[in-house]
């Protein structure tokens, strides 16, 4: 078993193998989702203050919401987005963003209906069909997720996040060639994304393929010099194919982007390895 293969995969929450149904489109994703509607009686933070008279409108409260948002006050977020829907229903826009509040508090139903509006609105949001794939797969509706990440992929071929977790998903079921099909396709769209080729280097290597996995993170390293953790798995690699020297400096390199992190530590006792 390669080094950090499960783990690496399991870090984007609540994986499930479960079959995999990839017909499922668009229709049938926003039909589990019925629009409800918007309640404003929500608990909200100790010492939350309400937005002064000149935020009431929705453009003040949309960055006020912003501002709450970014500095990690989701409640007080979600109270302000869930004001400029109101006051704004049309705006799809508003609606995603509550939905991003509301995830960031995990309060993934709610949040499942408020891109579920967001795309009743507009049904060509990319960005808003992968947030959705993330809720309903932290719902364990894993079905409905890889539906909402290729309608992400159809709108939007350059978006590679929904790729990457598909390509996860994948894995988990234990079907690799598709995996590897999928996070191919999302390296051509952009070859400098480095958790992309990460992924798909721990797949190739897992797969008993160890030189076309040292291949795909050289190349993307070309791209993108500072990824710790590309570093560190590339380190191991070298290490199998008894290239000792390579690995120091790839590990060495991974200790010096990211100390005191466990990527950091990771590398650390392998250099104690091969130093003996």
């Amino acid at each position: 078993m390669w080094f950090g293969n499960r783990w690496f995969f399991l870090g984007v929450a609540v994986m499930l193998l479960l079959p995999l149904i990839l017909t499922v489109n668009a229709f049938m994703i926003l039909s589990t989702v019925p629009e409800t509607a918007l309640q404003t009686n929500q608990p909200l933070e100790a010492g939350f203050t309400p937005a002064p008279a000149r935020l009431s409108g929705p453009d003040g409260l949309h960055r006020a919401a912003v501002e709450m948002y970014d500095a990690g006050h989701y409640g007080v977020a979600e109270f302000y987005f869930r004001q400029a829907v109101i006051r704004q229903p049309a705006r799809a826009d508003l609606r995603n963003n509550l939905g991003l509040a509301l995830a960031a508090q995990q309060k993934w139903d709610q949040a499942q209906t408020a891109y579920a509006g967001a795309l009743a609105i507009d049904g060509e949001l990319a960005q808003t069909y992968y947030n959705l794939g993330v809720a309903f797969e932290q719902r364990g509706m894993t079905k409905n997720a890889v539906a909402a990440y290729k309608e992400a992929i159809r709108i939007d071929e350059t978006l590679t996040a929904p790729y990457l977790v598909l390509g996860k998903l994948y894995y988990i079921a234990d079907r690799p060639e598709a995996a590897q099909r999928v996070l191919q396709s999302a390296r051509q769209q952009d070859p400098a994304a480095p958790d992309v080729a990460l992924a798909l280097a721990i797949v190739m290597a897992n797969e008993g393929e160890l030189l076309r996995a040292v291949g795909v993170l050289e190349s993307a390293l070309d791209y993108t010099s500072d990824h710790a953790e590309s570093y560190l798995h590339l380190g191991q690699m070298y290490l199998a194919q008894s290239r000792p020297q390579a690995a120091r400096v790839s590990l060495e390199r991974a200790l010096e982007l990211a100390p005191e992190t466990a990527v950091a530590a990771a590398a650390a006792a392998l250099l104690q390895e091969l130093n003996g």
